[in-house]
């Protein structure tokens, strides 16, 4: 049975390129579709970062195991005892590590702060507070009920993790790295459970232990329950999982929730305040150095908002998922960045997330609301590609969708009752047609659709999906606009909208394509109605958006001050820039070189 499905999807896999390469269409260019030359060199000089197992000092009374599992161990020395941040996936592995820790110090172990709930940072728990069963356990207070609802789906998380972590591939031969660390220490007697916590907290405390005072930091990034830890009178901050040199990944094809980019940024940006002299992640190396810590930190977080602003933004405007991954690209400068390289996390994968989180599974194409299995879609190929027939491909692709149209047509007429599959074969037929034809099959096509998306409205008993089927049909027949109308939007935006949702709109907004990546500009905006301001960098072609008092930039470029009734004005094209500026309606100081650029750069029509 298994190699009949293997063979069902590789006849299904070359029916698709065979049907384009046939109707004379290619498919698109990408990055991925040609492996890199390199590819392998660039993740084997990866594995260098933890490709033996060592002991880094950091700074006086912090030390870190790396290399001996998928995550790090941290030490914190105290007057009278250490604290352990994290301790990796394996009992055995952490009892091995905590060892050679404990060559530094011979100081009782007195607490564990446990960063979040994945394995790699829990596991080795069990094994210490056997030995040290009065040890004191800190948490965020929800780490316990991420864990819980992550154990739910234990089965499919361990089927997929191992695929994702290549657990059961040969360490010699398939093996070259887990893309954060040397590989995941896992098996299948493997138990996912965490230590019971002594103390949690919920947005930031600072608690003392062993000499040492701590703050522990909630900052969702990579989980929810993600904890930043503090050392203030060192200058040492543990990011955990929000930051490990290596694209970050912001969706886990191993099966996980997308993670929420702005979360994600900002917490970093709570990280980045706190202008530490060390940086000591979970995964990979630490860094030293405050000016070093802060770009790092820096490129990062924006390399997140980039994917999400531009995945937003291109949704805006009407494009698909499959569309989006292929236009928003990284800028040269952060794709070439040590920190983003993509041996971990994807762009690819980063906007896929982006798009289901803000808008679910369906990506508004009507073929997708009830497909067919690939076992199905595979036979049916199959069929169609063995006909003994001189017809052109177009012609055999739009036969066979009439002829499942048909069939249920007929058998509605008499009987009153459709057949599904050859409906929904119909569609999936007409639709990868209307794609791939040029000119009259076109058209046909496209006539060949719509009658299709009128039969499923026909035999739907679903409000939803038999509206969806026919407005699609009248936007192909008809050249439907489904647009708002500009009053409706001059109203949202005149009146309806609060005036710090409206200027957070304008990252949504930025036009990438057309930004010089050195670009490096401030820009502020002061309305003097509402006594409030605003403020825009630019930079790595995205824009940092805040507003007073939460932060005010050191260096702003230009600042327009204006009404906010004025702005809003402006924004809906009822009022001109020029004429505002030139019967005093606003002003700009500074650099109006660096305003142009910015306004630009900005999609201001709504």
């Amino acid at each position: 049975m298994v190699n009949a499905f293997i063979k069902c999807a590789a006849i299904a896999i070359c029916a698709a390129v065979a049907w384009r390469w046939f109707s004379g269409s290619r498919l698109p260019p990408n990055g991925r579709d040609v492996q890199r030359v390199g590819a392998l060199e660039s993740l084997k000089e990866h594995s260098r970062k933890f490709d033996s197992e060592k002991i880094v000092q950091v700074t006086d009374g912090v030390h870190v195991a790396i290399g001996y599992a998928l995550a790090n161990m941290i030490m914190i020395e105290g007057t009278d005892g250490i604290i352990l941040v994290d301790t990796m996936e394996h009992e055995d592995v952490a009892m091995k590590a905590f060892k050679d820790l404990r060559k530094i110090t011979s100081k009782p172990l007195k607490g564990i702060i446990i960063t979040h709930f994945h394995l790699d940072h829990v596991v080795g728990a069990v094994s210490l507070l056997r030995q040290h069963p009065e040890v004191h356990i800190y948490m965020h207070e929800s780490t316990k009920s991420e864990l819980a609802r992550f154990v739910r789906l234990g089965e499919i998380n361990f089927a997929r993790g191992s695929r994702q972590f290549g657990i059961f591939l040969d360490e010699d031969k398939e093996k070259i790295n887990a893309g954060i660390g040397p590989q995941l220490m896992q098996d299948a007697n493997m138990m996912h459970v965490a230590p019971e916590a002594t103390h949690t907290y919920k947005d930031r405390e600072t608690f003392n232990l062993a000499g040492v005072a701590f703050e522990l930091i909630h900052t969702p990034g990579e989980t929810d329950d993600q904890t930043t830890v503090w050392l203030a009178d060192k200058q040492v901050v543990f990011p955990a999982d929000n930051i490990y040199e290596t694209f970050p990944n912001l969706y886990a094809i191993r099966g996980s929730p997308p993670r929420s980019c702005e979360k994600w940024y900002k917490s970093l940006d709570k990280v980045r305040q706190l202008g530490a002299q060390h940086m000591v992640p979970s995964h990979t190396r630490p860094l030293s150095g405050k000016k070093e810590i802060n770009d790092v930190i820096t490129i990062y977080r924006d390399a997140i908002q980039y994917v999400h602003d531009q995945t937003v933004r291109w949704m805006n405007k009407g494009f698909g998922v499959n569309e989006i991954v292929h236009k928003v690209k990284l800028p040269p400068k952060l794709a070439a960045h040590p920190y983003l390289q993509e041996h971990y996390g994807t762009v690819a994968w980063s906007v896929r997330g982006v798009y289901d989180s803000l808008i679910g599974w369906f990506d508004g194409d009507p073929v997708n609301l009830f497909p067919l299995t690939k076992a199905q879609r595979a036979g049916r190929w199959k069929q169609l590609l063995a006909r003994d027939s001189k017809a052109t491909a177009d012609a055999k692709i739009l036969q066979d969708a009439l002829n499942s149209l048909k069939a249920s047509d007929d058998k509605f007429e008499l009987i009153g009752e459709c057949m599904n599959d050859e409906l929904q074969w119909a569609l999936e037929l007409s639709s990868l047609a209307v794609e791939a034809s040029e000119n009259q099959v076109k058209e046909e096509a496209k006539s060949l659709h719509v009658r299709v998306l009128r039969s499923l409205a026909k035999c739907s008993n679903n409000a939803n999906a038999r509206h969806y089927y026919l407005t699609i049909a009248r936007e192909i027949e008809s050249g439907l606009k489904l647009l708002m109308t500009k009053n409706s939007l001059r109203d949202l935006l005149l009146t309806h909208l609060n005036i710090d949702e409206l200027m957070s709109f304008f990252p949504l907004r930025f036009k990438a394509e057309e930004c010089d990546e050195n670009t490096l500009l401030t820009v502020g905006m002061v309305f003097t109605d509402i006594q409030k301001s605003y403020y825009y960098t630019v930079r790595n072609c995205m824009v940092e958006y805040r507003k007073h008092p939460d932060a005010v930039p050191p260096n702003v470029d230009a600042t327009l001050t204006t009404t906010s009734t004025t702005w809003r004005e402006m924004v809906v094209q009822e009022s001109s820039t020029v004429i505002q500026f030139a019967t005093g309606g606003l002003t700009v100081t500074g650099s109006m070189l660096s305003f142009r650029t910015f306004m630009n750069l900005i999609e201001t029509s709504f």
